[in-house]
């Protein structure tokens, strides 16, 4: 414990550090940090003893009245490492850094302006992780890394997540639709700029909210839906997703059945699901990767992330279950390469084809799914 306290002291744990533009909000690693110390079932109090700071510095960080972002950076790293000690659960304390990028990124879309040709869901392609952490302050249901290692707090409320004022959401979300009707970039980077608004903005469940996706929608040429790879293909995906968290369906059905039959869109699907759970490593800048021919990535991540996404009422089903059809369409012998995966997988297929409520379409790639387990001898 004397190590922790020295390590606190070195790297200036008591006092806060202000951000460069003095504009850090710090909220969603504040929330992160609660969960983190929650995971290591430690109060605020038995943290701040081993910290050797006060309760309130421990209050401050978890709020973001001190922002963890504003800390300097052996701060940061000194409490990342106090809380490993610790037994704060390694899933959790290693996505510090996402949390940070997050954090940059909200701050920059709440108080910047719209209209910034820098603008910062124009510089790179956004994988879940960072997109879930960003979108966490909009979203009733936390991020999975804020659950992978969660214990309820021995005393206390229920870990809530990081909460916006009332005008720091009405600005966000203004100056959201504001970047995707009028994109502040070059042309070849408006799509990227719209279909990552229209994906944060989804999370806002606000029936304006869905009335304007909707018009989003309708702007995208039909062009984009099949043929040759465009930006404004991903653009038209995003946003069917969008509208499906909105509680409509039909615009992802309807997405994913103008690609049935049609290489391209396959090949651009699997890429952009590959890229977007961390098979392929990286920073992609723009959408054009997904244009390109089948990446060298495996797969076995993603279809781990997909199974335990396809169930009775899962959230984009439709989507959900043809990725799997052709992610085992083009891996001929991926479930051979973790039989337990295989077997969850072929549990959850039958338990779905025993339900009646199914799109054709769905049922059809169902089918699929479980001849190609019976083919890898995989039983439920």
């Amino acid at each position: 414990m004397a190590s922790l306290r020295s390590s606190a002291s070195s790297a200036g744990l008591t006092t806060g550090q202000p951000g460069l533009d003095g504009t850090s909000r710090g909220l969603i690693s504040g929330a992160l940090f609660k969960v983190s110390r929650e995971s290591a079932d430690l109060t605020q109090q038995e943290l701040a003893n081993a910290l050797s700071v006060d309760k309130t510095t421990v209050q401050a960080w978890e709020s973001g009245r001190r922002p963890l972002t504003s800390a300097r950076t052996g701060t940061f790293v000194s409490l990342r490492f106090a809380l490993l000690e610790l037994g704060a659960d390694s899933q959790l304390v290693g996505s510090f850094d996402t949390a940070a990028d997050a954090d940059y990124l909200l701050d920059r879309l709440i108080d910047g302006d719209p209209a910034d040709s820098r603008h910062p869901l124009a510089t790179r392609v956004l994988p879940q992780p960072l997109f879930d952490l960003l979108a966490w302050p909009l979203n009733p249901i936390p991020p999975r890394v804020s659950t992978s290692g969660h214990r309820p707090a021995r005393r206390g409320p229920v870990t809530g997540g990081p909460a916006l004022s009332a005008e720091d959401r009405r600005q966000l979300l203004s100056h959201l639709r504001t970047a995707a009707e009028n994109p502040p970039v070059a042309a070849d980077r408006a799509s990227l700029v719209r279909r990552q608004v229209a994906y944060l903005a989804s999370f806002d469940g606000a029936p304006s909210t869905t009335r304007w996706l909707a018009d989003l929608r309708a702007s995208v040429p039909r062009s984009a839906y099949s043929g040759a790879f465009t930006p404004g293909w991903a653009e038209a995906r995003s946003i069917a997703i969008g509208l499906g968290r909105q509680g409509n369906p039909e615009a992802l059905t309807r997405f994913v059945d103008a690609g049935r039959e049609d290489d391209t869109w396959e090949t651009a699907n699997l890429n952009y699901w590959a890229y977007w759970v961390g098979e392929t490593r990286g920073i992609q800048r723009d959408d054009s990767f997904m244009g390109a021919g089948l990446g060298r990535w495996r797969g076995l991540d993603l279809l781990d992330h997909l199974t335990a996404r396809i169930s009775p009422g899962a959230n984009h089903l439709t989507l959900n279950v043809h990725t799997v059809w052709a992610l085992l369409t083009a891996r001929r012998n991926l479930l051979e390469d973790d039989p337990v995966l295989a077997r969850s997988l072929a549990s959850r297929v039958t338990a779905l084809l025993d339900c009646g409520d199914l799109q054709p379409a769905v049922r059809a790639d169902l089918e699929s799914i479980r001849s190609a387990l019976k083919l890898a001898q995989v039983r439920a």
